[in-house]
């Protein structure tokens, strides 16, 4: 049971910019009672994820979750990206695909 996405490709958009494109594996572990038989991924699992990207882009430690909005549902095997951005003490991040924005939300760090 994984917990992580695969990663499909990594792209540096610009100095402050990356984006990953992810598959979500149907034996993701987060998936589980949430909810049984219509599965969708947690939205504290899209923040904990981008977080962690955004180590990456040596950014610092999480300090706060300012704003998000999840707009679709993220479910099993989907193929979606994830854009984040560094803004000085913010991270904007975004999982979308070519037909959706499924999430987007500002991050703080210190």
């Amino acid at each position: 049971m994984s917990d992580t996405p695969i990663v499909i490709a990594r792209e540096q958009l610009a100095e402050d910019t990356a984006q990953w494109r992810l598959r979500v594996p149907s034996d993701c572990k987060f998936f589980n009672g949430h909810f049984d038989g219509n599965p969708i991924l947690p939205g504290v699992t899209q923040v904990h994820w981008a977080v962690a990207f955004a180590s990456e882009l040596q950014v610092g430690e999480f300090t706060g979750l300012p704003q998000v909005k999840f707009m679709q549902p993220i479910l099993p095997e989907a193929e979606i990206s994830l854009r984040i951005k560094h803004l000085g003490k913010k991270l904007q991040f975004e999982y979308f695909d070519d037909a959706n924005t499924y999430s987007a939300g500002t991050v703080t760090v210190c």
